[in-house]
């Protein structure tokens, strides 16, 4: 039957009976007639290890059990009774009628129904009203008229009043109103408070003032009740002069429950200083009551306002600049943000911001421990000010220093002490960026031609300070251009071009010729990544007008005042070229097309904030209003009723906000851009731009011509080069230094390109690939550190000249992108092709279905199977519905339904089961070229067709196959192709990539190859949830990270490693985390299913840890569940026991007897890692094996040691192995296929290697080959072709043949390759095979050998004062200022390698601290009071930690000396095992 002609009944019967549900709830069905159907599918696997006690949970904790809401009311429950009633009648009757026909099947199969209808009809409906109602409510109106009589009676009416109270406290707004009147209660309680001959009885005032507080949070209606009683001042008069201070804070805490709702009423009765005159008399509970009650009442003033705030200002300023308390500043930080928004006459901002509180808002942003909130709103205070008062703006530029502001501002995101500030800016916020800029905007005058910006009316008050101006001119330009450049968003990027316009219109010409590089830079930057999109008809956008017509302005500027110092740079950077091409471009179209026929612009486009625009805003209607810069949310109402703003004719409990929050500021700065105003404006400044070039374009320097002739003599440099000779290569990159370098000429990265530089020494030195290391050497030898840092620096600039990565796009706006997107759904049209199948029924051809985007086609083909079994089950039941003969073969094929499966296709195309609806569809639309945008506007269509190929699956199938679906992520992007980068979107970079990495090989300095634009591309693409989860990022993305991961700092790359290669449950429990706020997220519980991620609990024996271990591995390696450890006869759980579980088997896969790496007595020990001789003391390196022995179980454990280390990586866990980088460095050579030593035979390049692995050995192999030809030397060492400290011959019968110097050399080539090569192979070919069970190793290549070494445990630590004092935090008897915590951290301080790793492993469960130091421990390091008890005295305590919570309970001793015996003994004793403690 088709679900869309369903009777009114049937829909009842099928809403109500088939009722039955599964876990996950991702997919909504809607058919024709609009009734919808939710679908929920799930599974549970259990596994039991052998010989491991094996426990399953979920992450996200037990099920959850709720008791039914007791403010429901009878018509609702009774309501839901009425409709079960008429679906157990419909049922029934269909059953009667089904017995009747002799067609229908067997009812045996659905025997469960009889009994079923049995129980719920003898459930029967109970009577809902309770006895003994009549009886209570005498009883409190008794109680009330008690209250009402208080003049006679002050005590009864008191006690009577505290039973009410507590009555109170026990019930709930649907019992209060048929138990007594609140009416009469409410005049009762304020009759009480109003009473002059009751004035004296404070006890009596005070719980009558409890008892209202009760009875509003109980019915939050009566507030308004009580106001209109003329509540507010009665209490406000309590507060004169306080008598009794309990019933002042009780008279506060009723106010500020009060002024959430009707905040404009305390507002508009005055004396708002009344509620802080008694400030410091309060406790710090009171105190925020009565500075909550100003807030609330001040955060929607008015323009008339002015004088009421004006009374209370000053006040609340000396609170301001001196409390400490973090909710007292943020709810006074409202009260100045709502009268920077409202007083916008310069005289009233004058008036109230004194010079203290600006010092105070800037003392805030540049303080870190001010939320990012606070930091948001104190910045747009200023900025709010300086635009509306010049006065403001004058004294923010002369009296204040902003560029130290700024820079403490941005510090806060440093990921190390020396962060440079580009990479610093990648992990600032956005909005944080955005309101910096707008701070710059409106610090300044308006510039000359307003291109981008609205008119500044703000009075221009005359500096008398130019130096500060000047000063702040100067640094924040690098700074605006450093922010243009890290990121990718429209808003941040249009008010950094504003800024700079409205800068470089202040500027005098010292200041300008100072900038000059740094504005340059950016201009030919933005203009090369413009060019090209306006050359491919992408010019309809308005995010690239806009960004190009704020460029050519500021061009015109500088040009125009300071042409004698911007004219031969913007030459020198290819800008005229750049700008003639633009102007040929905006020629054209004007010949081509007129004005009246050109093509509109999308919605999107037309968007004049450049914010991201409301819901209702995306329906096809764009912004014809000025921008009013805002986040995007909607626009309050503004009206005198303000307060009961999102509430409804009654309330409940949730309906009272906390606090009343001002609305946000709204800057009018931007101005309305349209699509062909901007162009027409480009077009006449471009054309104006060209005129003032002039004859510069014929201009060429000396030292370009240089450089051209010496790319022609670099295609033919072979003849005479010998690549094999260092004196060859050091002439060579001499003479390119003297050209790139020549007196005060420095080649700009634009002359690089275009002189044909950077291609020609790429080719050439790949000509010369097979002697890099002697390049690479010589080249470090002539540019040494100054010059070498330089011309990197060049490499920068022209790879940002020529990039062309695009960033893909899910094609939502709004609140619905980013993160949120993981909510979203998606329609789409299912079509079915192929035989009718039994119990098919017309809605299945084409019906119209929501699902998750992120779901996989797997889930969808559950849900047909679902469909097809549920229209089956119906056609059985309900045969009157259907025919017999399909009825009775509907009955016969039900156990096929289990192997029902579908194939699907979209646009002629396959699609595999592991894609996501979104994926599968946005790869379809990006193959014809299409917006991916238009799949959200139209159902796409989906072709589904029975696949006949479908076998029975067992349960370890289905099980084996849920592993592959979690791993399907990592094996789409590891089966993605490295293809050639010179025909991919590399291909317009490929020389400078080229040569960066040439420059990087072997260097240690990562932070100068770090690229901040390209950085800062891959942010915002990682942003696009769908586009990674689906499988579909960029190929640049994937190329970059894994060839030239040198380009992106590593807190990117591992965040790319998450997102590629964890899995999905991961992914999106990651991305869960990161957007804490969003409510779209965290209640979407279909999508929480789809995250939830398995924890194996495993416990095991201390004993055999080591082969346990290895057993877990083998059986759990590949789970893509989180593996917990717990010990056998120990109390402790969670990450405590589970860390140190892997700093265990870390230590045993060292061991000697293992054979696994390499040890030799004569090589120069480092630090050993205990006295326990049986472990490794030098870095890890494999040991060569004997080829011709049976190395299986060695290469099994090298292949454990794979899984073991990928397993840590999947669940971020702590290693402490201390590898050589060498075995990084190989095993991604290995990966890659490449030779893992050089086939040029560079001795010295070799040896160096060598020496990293057996210094004593490259020593020995230097010795032979300075003395080779000395054969009486070689001779006497009595030297035989084996393999030094082994029985491995080299060669056949190696043992028997002596080395002289005439195979010396070959001696020596043997050795090395052995060691460096043949030898070590198969363990690297191992550990890759094992590591990629857990997820694909090419996900590894994104991390460079030394930051695998430092990740897997080897890494210097930092356990300075300073460091120590910022990463713990003091609680619970302690502060931060404790003689006790400054002597701990002394002591902390004070350790020696050994003792930091025995107190690491004390406090965490592992010897070693994550990435990121004391920094990276969560939860964070805290130390708490350890209170003694029974008569001891704190000395003769131990402290105790709880490891999970890396938590110290740590006694008061009486002195360090004793505090430092006690950590001692515990560090040492207190190992080994997980007690209470």
């Amino acid at each position: 039957m088709d679900d869309h002609d369903m009777s009114e009944e049937d829909e009842s019967f099928y809403s109500d009976a088939h009722s039955y549900r599964e876990e996950h709830d991702i997919l909504h069905e809607h058919d024709e007639g609009d009734n919808d159907e939710e679908e929920d599918y799930g599974m549970t696997s259990t596994d039991n290890g052998d010989g491991i006690d094996d426990d399953e949970d979920e992450s996200d904790g037990e099920n959850e059990s709720h008791d039914g809401d007791d403010e429901h009311n009878d018509d609702h429950v009774s309501g839901r009774y009425a409709n079960l009633q008429s679906a157990l009648d419909r049922i029934s009757q269909l059953r009667a009628d089904a017995q009747g026909n002799p067609d229908t099947p067997n009812n045996s199969q659905f025997g469960m129904f009889p009994e079923l209808l049995s129980m719920l009809r003898e459930g029967g409906i109970s009577n809902l009203n309770g006895g003994g109602a009549d009886e209570e409510k005498s009883r409190l109106d008794k109680l009330i008229e008690n209250v009402t009589n208080a003049n006679d009676d002050p005590y009864f009416a008191m006690e009577s009043l505290r039973e009410i109270s507590e009555n109170l406290l026990m019930t709930n707004q649907f019992v209060l109103d048929r138990t007594l009147s609140v009416k009469k209660l409410l005049r009762s309680i304020i009759g009480v408070l109003d009473s002059p001959i009751l004035q004296g009885e404070l006890e009596l005032q005070m719980q009558a003032c409890r008892c209202l507080y009760n009875l509003f949070e109980i019915n939050p209606d009566t507030v308004s009740m009580a106001v209109h009683q003329d509540i507010i001042p009665i209490l406000q008069n309590k507060l004169l002069e306080i008598n009794f201070i309990d019933l002042a804070e009780q008279v506060l805490e009723t106010l500020e429950f009060i002024s959430r709702v009707h905040g404009r009423d305390i507002l508009l009765s005055g004396k708002l200083s009344h509620y802080i005159q008694y400030f410091d008399f309060f406790t710090i509970h009171a105190q925020r009551k009565a500075i909550a009650i100003v807030s609330n009442a001040c955060c929607r003033v008015k323009l008339n306002d002015f004088p009421t705030v004006q009374d209370v200002f000053l006040s609340l300023n000396n609170i301001f600049v001196n409390t400490a308390d973090e909710d007292i500043i943020t709810k006074i930080l409202n009260i100045v943000y709502a009268a920077a928004g409202q007083f916008t006459k310069d005289s009233m901002l004058d008036d109230l911001f004194t010079e203290n509180i600006l010092n105070h808002l800037i003392q805030m942003i540049s303080g870190t421990d001010t939320t990012l909130q606070n930091k948001l709103k104190c910045i747009d205070i200023l900025s709010q000010s300086a635009l509306v008062s010049g006065k403001l703006a004058r004294a923010l530029i002369e009296v204040q220093d902003l560029c130290p502001m700024f820079e403490n501002c941005f510090n806060e995101y440093k990921k190390t002490p020396n962060t440079p500030l580009h990479e610093i800016l990648m992990f600032v916020p956005k909005s944080l960026l955005k309101s910096v800029a707008r701070l710059l905007v409106s610090l300044f005058p308006a510039e000359k031609d307003q291109v981008l910006s609205e008119c500044d009316h703000k009075k221009i008050i005359p500096l008398d300070n130019e130096e500060k101006l000047n000063l702040l001119l100067k640094n924040t330009t690098p700074l605006l251009v450093e922010i243009y450049i890290n990121t990718v968003d429209f808003d941040v990027r249009r008010y950094v071009l504003i800024a700079l316009a409205r800068v470089v219109s202040c500027m005098n010409k010292s200041t300008a010729a100072d900038v000059c590089k740094y504005l340059v830079r950016l201009i030919g930057s933005v203009l090369a990544q413009v060019e090209p999109s306006l050359r491919n008809d992408e010019s309809n956008s308005i995010e690239i007008n806009s960004s190009l017509i704020g460029v050519v302005s500021i061009l015109q500027i500088v040009v125009t005042d300071f042409s004698d110092i911007y004219l031969s740079q913007v030459k020198r950077e290819g800008v005229v070229e750049l700008v003639n091409k633009i102007a040929n471009h905006f020629r054209k179209i004007n010949n081509c097309t007129d004005e009246n026929s050109r093509t509109s612009v999308n919605d999107h486009d037309i968007e004049s904030a450049g914010e991201i625009p409301p819901k209702e805003n995306l329906d096809g209607r764009g912004h014809s209003e000025s921008e009013e810069d805002g986040d995007g949310e909607e626009e309050e109402e503004e009206d005198d009723e303000y307060d009961h703003h999102g509430f409804g004719l009654g309330f409940s409990d949730g309906d009272i906000p906390d606090s009343v929050k001002p609305k946000k500021l709204k800057f009018n700065i931007c101005k309305k851009l349209a699509l062909n105003n901007l162009e027409a404006k480009t077009c006449q400044i471009t054309e104006d731009l060209l005129s003032i070039f002039g004859t510069a374009q014929k201009v060429q320097l000396n030292e370009l011509k240089d450089i051209e002739k010496l790319v022609t003599e670099l295609h033919s440099l072979d003849i005479h080069f010998n690549c094999t000779k260092d004196e060859d290569w050091l002439q060579f990159w001499t003479t390119l230094q003297n050209h790139i370098f020549c007196g005060s000429f420095e080649l700009s990265g634009f002359e690089l390109v275009s002189t044909g530089l950077a291609s020609a020494l790429s080719e050439f030195l790949s000509r010369y690939e097979d002697w890099l290391s002697v390049s690479h050497r010589a080249f470090n030898k002539v540019f040494g550190e100054n010059n070498f840092k330089k011309f990197v620096g060049i490499l920068h600039a022209a790879l940002n000249r020529v990039e062309s990565f695009n960033i893909l796009e899910c094609g939502l706006q709004g609140e619905e992108s980013g993160v949120a997107s993981l909510s979203k759904q998606i329609r789409i049209t299912l079509q079915y092709e192929g035989p009718v199948i039994n119990g098919l029924d017309s809605s299945f051809t084409s019906p119209t279905v929501s699902i998750h985007s992120i779901s996989s086609f797997a889930t969808l083909n559950e849900f047909l199977r679902h469909r097809f079994a549920r229209a089956q089950f119906l056609n059985t039941i309900i045969p009157n519905v259907a025919n017999s003969e399909e009825a009775t073969s509907s009955t016969n094929d039900f156990e096929g339904l289990k192997n029902l499966s579908f194939e699907f296709s979209y646009n002629n195309a396959d699609i595999a089961m592991t894609d996501t609806i979104f994926g599968a569809i946005a790869k379809g639309l990006k193959k014809e070229n299409k917006d991916i945008a238009d799949m959200w506007k139209q159902a796409p269509s989906i072709i589904y067709r029975k696949n006949e190929t479908a076998s029975s699956v067992s349960r370890s199938e289905e099980e084996e196959e849920g592993r592959e679906q979690e791993r399907c992520l990592a094996i789409i992007y590891s089966d993605r192709t490295m293809v050639d980068s010179k025909s991919t979107e590399l291909k317009s970079s490929h020389h400078v990539l080229t040569l960066l990495k040439f420059a990087k090989q072997d260097n240690s300095e990562h932070d100068i190859f770090i690229n901040s634009k390209i950085s800062a591309k891959l942010s915002r693409q990682l942003d696009e949830p769908l586009i990674v989860a689906s499988g579909i990022l960029p190929d640049w993305t994937l190329q970059l990270t894994r060839e030239y991961s040198f380009l992106f700092p590593i807190s990117t790359r591992l965040l790319f490693l998450r997102c590629t290669s964890f899995g999905y449950a991961r992914l999106i429990e990651f991305w869960k985390h990161r957007n804490d706020g969003s409510k779209n997220i965290n209640n979407d519980e279909q999508l929480q299913l789809l995250g939830r991620t398995v924890r194996h609990k495993l416990r095991i024996s201390r004993n055999t840890i080591f082969l346990t271990g290895l057993k877990i591995l083998s059986k759990y390696g590949s789970s893509p569940s989180i593996l917990e450890i717990e010990y056998q006869d120990e109390i402790g759980t969670g990450l405590g026991p589970t860390l140190e579980f892997y700093a265990t088997l870390s230590k045993e896969f060292a061991k000697k007897p293992l054979k696994m790496w390499r040890t030799d007595d004569y090589a120069s020990k480092v630090e050993e890692q205990g006295d326990d001789t049986d472990y490794i003391s030098e870095l890890l390196f494999p040991a060569p094996i004997d080829l011709k022995a049976d190395n299986a179980k060695l290469l099994e454990l090298f292949e454990f040691l794979g899984t073991f280390i990928g397993r840590s990586m999947l669940d971020s866990r702590i290693l402490d192995f201390r590898f050589n980088k060498l075995f990084f460095e190989f095993t991604h050579k290995r990966y890659r296929k490449m030779d893992l030593v050089d086939t040029c035979n560079d001795f010295e390049s070799l040896c160096t290697k060598l020496s990293l692995v057996d210094a004593q050995l490259s020593r020995s192999l230097h010795y032979l080959y300075e003395n080779k030809g000395d054969d009486d030397k070689i001779s006497s060492l009595t030297l035989t072709f084996v393999l030094p400290g082994t029985d491995i011959e080299l060669i056949e019968n190696g043992a028997n043949i002596l080395v002289n110097s005439i195979n010396v050399e070959d001696f020596i080539a043997k050795v090395l390759s052995y060691v460096l090569d043949t030898g070590i192979v198969q363990q690297l070919d191992a550990f890759i095979k094992g590591f990629s069970k857990v997820f694909p190793y090419v996900g590894l290549l994104s991390l460079m050998p030394d930051e695998l070494v430092e990740l897997f445990g080897r890494v210097e630590e930092d356990w300075s004062p300073k460091t120590l004092y910022s990463c713990i935090s003091a609680d619970h008897g302690y502060t931060i200022d404790s003689p006790t915590i400054h002597e701990l951290i002394a002591i902390m301080a004070d350790f020696d390698g050994q003792e930091r790793r025995l107190f690491t492993q004390f406090l965490t469960g592992s010897p070693k601290l994550p990435i990121g130091g004391f920094r990276g421990l969560k939860p964070k390091f805290t130390v708490v009071l350890k209170h003694a008890e029974y008569d001891l005295t704190p000395d003769q305590y131990l402290p105790s930690v709880m490891t999970c919570a890396n938590y110290l309970k740590l006694p008061k001793y009486s002195d360090q000396q004793i505090m430092r015996s006690r950590l001692k003994q515990a560090m040492e004793e207190g190992s080994g095992a997980f007690l209470l403690s």
